[in-house]
C-alpha cells in the first residue's frame, strides 16, 4: 500500500491549491493499524488508522515537525524522529 494520499487540510478554506498530503506509512505487526505521517493540520503530526480508514488517532500535536513514524515490538507502540 502506498500511501500519498492528497487531501484538503482541516480548518483551511477548500481550494485546489492547499492540498494535504498523508505519507511515510508504516503496518503494524499484526497489520491492525497503519502509523504514517500527515500535513492535514497545517505541519507535520503522526496518526495511526486502522487499514479501512477507521479509528484515526492524532498521536502527536505539537509545533515540532513530526516525521518517520516506527512500531515498536517491544513497547506495543511507536517512536518518532522529530
Amino acid at each position: 500500500m502506498h500511501l500519498s494520499r492528497t487531501t484538503r487540510c482541516q480548518g483551511e478554506r477548500p481550494s485546489p491549491r492547499r492540498r494535504c498530503r498523508d505519507f511515510q506509512p508504516g503496518w503494524s505487526a499484526d497489520g491492525a493499524r497503519i502509523a504514517f505521517t500527515s500535513e492535514r493540520d497545517g505541519n507535520r503530526e503522526l496518526y495511526i488508522m486502522a487499514p479501512d480508514g477507521s479509528g484515526l488517532v492524532r498521536l502527536t500535536e505539537d509545533a515540532d515537525e513530526d516525521s518517520q513514524p516506527v512500531w515498536s515490538p517491544a513497547l506495543a507502540g511507536d517512536a518518532s524522529e522529530s
